[in-house]
């Protein structure tokens, strides 16, 4: 009798402890279960940034062949943002809410500067003459009946910049004015912010300002939209192309699938934009930027 009773406390043990260990583990299934779930769906996204280089409602039609090729190329959801202005991207970046940004290369040194942390990873081109380079110009324009045909010209006219952080719409045409000694708040009977490139050649075409500073790109583009009507005062540059750049949350792994993917881009995913592919760069291709920076403080 007494060893029924062992084996019967033993049976009623071993049953306690089964039980015991299966609240256990559903109680971790409870718990570990969301956590997993949300961190996998963190892990799958990657957020890449652009700025307001024209409409957003053009600018993410024309990403989203490349977004769909990213997606596909790197197993993972590509979500695109367009920010307000080039320096909201720059921020966001930094502060983790966007992976990857593309930037234009006087905004790309300038966050560096501030942010060593960012890793660059490639440099859009553009086709010219046939070949593909990393660099294009600033002009600086106005309409053939304007009679404006040199910079000199320019004084007492109205004149439009796109934005302070624009390489070809500010930062390279003011360098250039302050390397020949002209103070554009003296020059110029106007100056005007545009905003972007495409509202830039609007105005002008419009002839609601005289005279601007756009991108070769831009100009181009503009062309086809109003005929032939611009005379291209001054070339300046080169100007490196934009860049894709990460923040440090980024790994490395992804960093060199993302590099991997964009210089084996094939053709027919770029045929919305101006740029034709990308490549990495040295970096010591950035320097004479930061001297350009450097100079204009």
């Amino acid at each position: 009798m007494q060893k029924m009773n062992t084996r019967m406390n033993t049976h009623q043990i071993s049953h306690q402890i089964f039980f015991f260990l299966a609240f256990l583990a559903c109680l971790s299934v409870l718990v570990m279960t969301p956590y997993s779930a949300y961190s996998e769906r963190n892990k799958a996204k990657l957020r890449i940034g652009i700025g307001p280089y024209y409409s957003t409602e053009q600018l993410r039609k024309d990403a989203h062949p490349l977004v769909v090729y990213l997606s596909k190329k790197l197993d993972r959801d590509v979500q695109l943002t367009i920010t307000t202005s080039y320096k909201a991207l720059a921020q966001e970046v930094k502060r983790g809410n966007i992976d990857i940004g593309f930037f234009n290369s006087a905004l790309y040194v300038q966050l560096k500067q501030e942010y060593p942390q960012l890793k660059y990873l490639v440099t859009s081109l553009i086709t010219q003459g046939g070949k593909k380079t990393p660099e294009y110009f600033s002009w600086i324009i106005a309409k053939k009946d304007s009679g404006i045909t040199k910079v000199k010209h320019l004084r007492g006219k109205s004149f439009a910049f796109t934005n302070t952080s624009s390489s070809s719409g500010y930062i390279y045409p003011q360098a250039y004015f302050n390397l020949h000694g002209l103070v554009p708040k003296k020059f110029f009977s106007q100056i005007v912010f545009a905003g972007t490139h495409q509202k830039l050649t609007k105005m002008i075409a419009q002839g609601r300002v005289e005279a601007g500073a756009s991108r070769d790109m831009n100009l181009w583009n503009a062309e086809k939209k109003y005929g032939r009507i611009f005379r291209r005062i001054k070339k300046i540059g080169p100007i490196l192309n934009p860049s894709f750049a990460a923040n440090d949350q980024v790994d490395d792994a992804l960093c060199k699938q993302f590099i991997f993917a964009l210089e084996h881009i094939p053709s027919g995913v770029m045929q919305k934009f101006v740029y034709t592919g990308f490549r990495r760069i040295p970096e010591t291709k950035f320097n004479a930027v930061a001297k350009l920076l450097n100079a204009m403080h």
